[in-house]
């Protein structure tokens, strides 16, 4: 019995040994929301919140939520989003929308190894 107590104490302790060194890597984390900006204008803000920097940032709503996204303004994808910081993109809003949204965004990091973030929000 006792070195089966042991045995789940060795397999805890490796697995927050695990979570901490995950923790710990320098890893860009990009996330996305519709923030209103007046009764009737709308902006999806996107928020790098991670510890190091992302790259070729860009994100993406699907047609069936009925959320207009200029992306003719030039700004994404955006080159280089620094770590704690954020830019803004215009979106329409109309009677048709959803409530409910789906956005996903992608980057890569400084060796150019993709990731994304797909996440399902309430806008305000």
């Amino acid at each position: 019995m006792e070195q089966k107590v042991n045995e789940y104490d060795l397999k805890l302790k490796k697995y927050e040994l695990e979570r901490i060194e995950e923790a710990s890597k320098l890893q860009a984390r990009i996330e996305a929301r519709i923030i209103r900006i007046s009764k009737s204008s709308h902006k999806i803000r996107i928020s790098n919140v991670g510890n190091t920097d992302a790259f070729d940032v860009d994100y993406f709503i699907p047609e069936q939520y009925n959320i207009i996204v200029m992306k003719d303004d030039g700004v994404t994808p955006l080159e280089v989003l620094k770590s704690g910081e954020s830019f803004d993109c215009n979106v329409v809003i109309h009677m048709g929308s959803s409530k409910k949204y789906e956005v996903t965004t992608t980057w890569k990091d400084i060796e150019g190894k993709t990731y994304s973030n797909t996440e399902v929000r309430v806008r305000d």
